[in-house]
């Protein structure tokens, strides 16, 4: 009964879903095609403690070819809960440049008591966010220029 209510009424809902991989995977793949080749980093706003999901999804990209962001994380400089990313990293061709853009994915948090958007927001030094893309109601990936990035180019 369960799967047919997904795949007779809900299925087009929960596919978009932040909870489910479909989701996810549109948020990369929306990265990834907005990096233009250059390099990236990526941080995490979600509801979970940890940001287990887009760490290992982009490592898992790396495998499949795909470059790797300088970093991706919860916030910049924070150290990896996913305690075998050196050893996977080890095995991956890093980008060692500094990021020309930042991704900030997004996650709407259920418990209204969560760490505050803004605090999070003010932890990742950038010059501005310059665009901002949804991904149904609950996930959000927003661009900005890195404050370093921006410095250089004037």
């Amino acid at each position: 009964m369960d799967q047919f209510l997904f795949y007779s009424s809900e299925k087009e809902k929960l596919i978009h879903h932040k909870s489910f991989l479909p989701a996810k995977m549109k948020a990369l793949e929306y990265i990834y095609n907005q990096t233009e080749g250059k390099p990236f980093a990526s941080y995490h706003y979600l509801p979970e403690i940890y940001d287990y999901v887009y760490q290992y999804l982009y490592l898992w990209q790396g495998f499949k070819g795909w470059p790797l962001p300088v970093e991706f994380s919860y916030q910049p400089g924070e150290i990896s809960y996913v305690s075998e990313k050196p050893d996977l990293l080890a095995r991956l061709p890093i980008t060692k440049a500094d990021p020309e853009k930042i991704f900030l994915i997004i996650e709407k948090p259920e418990n209204v008591h969560h760490y505050p958007l803004q605090t999070w927001l003010d932890r990742i030094e950038y010059e501005k966010i310059v665009s901002k893309r949804v991904f149904g109601d609950e996930l959000e990936v927003w661009e900005a220029i890195p404050a370093a990035a921006q410095k250089k180019n004037k």
